[in-house]
C-alpha cells in the first residue's frame, strides 16, 4: 500500500519537475536570444519568431530526452509544455499577422 503511494507521488512530483524544468528552460533561453537579437539589431520579425518557437523547440527537445532516459513522468510533463507553448506559439502568430495587416491597412 506505501509502495503505491510512493510512486504516485515520485510521479506526480516528475511530471511537475519536468514541466518546471521545462518552462524554467524557455525563459531563459527567450530572454538569452532575445538579448542577442537586441545586440545584433535583427529586425522585429525574428523576435517573434523566436518567442514563438522556443517553448515547444525546447519542450520537444526535453520530451524525447527523457523519454529515451526512461523518465516517462518528466517526458509527460515536458509534453504539457509542448502543449502550451504551442497555444502561446499559435497566439504569437496570429497577433503578428494582425499587426502586419494593421500596418499595410
Amino acid at each position: 500500500m506505501e509502495d503505491q503511494k510512493s510512486s504516485a507521488s515520485s510521479k506526480q512530483t516528475g511530471f511537475f519537475t519536468g514541466l518546471g524544468i521545462t518552462l524554467a528552460s524557455a525563459f531563459i533561453a527567450t530572454l538569452l536570444l532575445l538579448y542577442l537579437a537586441a545586440m545584433t539589431q535583427h529586425s522585429f520579425f525574428w523576435v517573434v519568431v523566436i518567442i514563438a518557437s522556443v517553448l515547444p523547440v525546447l519542450g520537444i527537445y526535453l520530451t524525447v530526452k527523457w523519454r529515451r532516459e526512461g523518465k516517462k513522468a518528466k517526458s509527460n510533463g515536458a509534453m504539457t509544455a509542448v502543449v502550451i507553448g504551442s497555444f502561446i506559439a499559435g497566439g504569437t502568430t496570429i497577433w503578428f499577422i494582425s499587426f502586419l495587416n494593421s500596418l499595410g491597412g
